[in-house]
């Protein structure tokens, strides 16, 4: 496909022992002349982080100095893990002129072999542009969104009717990356409840242990009536910000970060890793949501605003609660009873002073504990 139309694929595979991505296959051509097999995606771009954990990335590039668009999706082995990479990218200047190009060649050729009869020689040009006509417009519509658009001419058993097969079964797993894309969270660009969900099923399918982490801020809503809710919105970006510099940083390619909406995300992976994530997250989120307050506010722990029934009265500053809960799919058969159980922990949680993450264990021991409260 590339050497019709010019647009470049990769299928990178994942490495267990780095966590980074290599080309596999792929048409991108170095400029001594040989493939690009063995180079990597790099763990430090902005695509690594998205991609391992289970989210699609968007965006433009420049490849061998042509501008592209490009989608990068997680290809998934049987268990469930994240273990290669699909990259496509898209000439923006369309393929139609390629189309062309590649038309006038075949006439000339056609001409040359073929000039001792005039009418064979029209009888091509008119099947060429007729398919030229039926695949630009496909294409167009594929690029102007319509994935929907059947591909004409898969069933010929020639290069044409090959490069067709592929361009649909390229569309069928756009159709899959447009739901993901539309699912994702449009201010952090995190994968939303759809992702969410299916990571959830995929683990507990797989029978390994793993944690489910809530994460959610309290004391938001008086903070974004006060400050304005585009303010809060970058309290919301400062989370999905921290809780990505963990990921990069320890390079933990097994950990999911979702984004459910509002001030509210999970962390899906590793039972240890998600722990230390959140022990981190109340930490460090202490000290960085000062920022966000104006100086006085900051500086007495508390700022004065109005309640729901319009009274004034004095709010704390905003904390964060992270909830945890464990399994290998012995106990939950679906995402809704994990995520109800760590909503319950979530909400107890909340009740203690401050930022704090708990676990299933310490909850019921801290209840055993203190059973006059219960």
């Amino acid at each position: 496909m590339g050497g019709a139309t010019g647009e470049t694929a990769t299928v990178f595979v994942r490495d267990p022992a780095d966590g980074e991505f290599y080309r596999r296959t792929t048409n991108i051509v170095k400029p001594d002349g040989a493939r690009a097999v063995g180079t990597k995606l790099g763990s430090a771009g902005p695509v690594h982080p998205v991609v391992a954990g289970g989210g699609v990335y968007r965006g433009e590039a420049v490849i061998l100095g042509k501008e592209y668009f490009t989608v990068y999706a997680p290809i998934y082995g049987p268990t469930g893990d994240v273990e290669g990479v699909l990259y496509v990218g898209a000439d923006k200047s369309g393929v139609a002129a390629a189309w062309r190009g590649a038309v006038v060649s075949t006439l000339l050729q056609s001409l040359l072999v073929l000039s001792v009869t005039a009418s064979v020689a029209w009888f091509l040009v008119g099947r060429a542009l007729a398919l030229l006509t039926r695949f630009q417009g496909a294409l167009g519509a594929v690029a102007g969104g319509d994935i929907a658009t059947p591909i004409p001419d898969q069933a010929r058993g020639d290069e044409i009717g090959a490069l067709a097969q592929s361009f649909a079964h390229m569309t069928k797993r756009l159709k899959v990356l447009e739901a993901l894309n539309l699912d994702a969270s449009p201010l952090t660009g995190l994968p939303g409840n759809l992702a969410i969900e299916n990571r959830i099923e995929q683990l507990l399918a797989k029978g390994k242990s793993f944690s489910l982490c809530q994460v959610d801020l309290d004391n938001f809503k008086p903070f974004a009536d006060k400050y304005g809710y585009a303010w809060g919105s970058e309290v919301i970006k400062e989370v999905a910000d921290i809780l990505q510099g963990y990921i990069r940083e320890a390079e933990l390619a097994d950990i999911f970060l979702g984004h459910i909406g509002g001030d509210d995300f999970v962390v899906i992976g590793n039972p240890d890793h998600v722990q230390s994530i959140c022990k981190r997250l109340v930490m460090d989120f202490e000290k960085r949501i000062l920022s966000f307050y104006e100086s006085q506010d900051a500086q007495n722990g508390y700022f004065i605003g109005k309640n729901r029934q319009g009274i004034v009265q004095k709010f704390p500053l905003i904390t964060i609660t992270a909830a945890i809960v464990t399994d290998d799919g012995s106990r939950f058969k679906n995402p809704l009873d994990m995520a109800r159980l760590v909503a319950e922990l979530k909400e107890y949680a909340k009740m203690m002073p401050g930022s704090n993450y708990v676990t299933e264990e310490y909850v019921e021991k801290r209840k055993l504990s203190q059973p006059q409260n219960l």
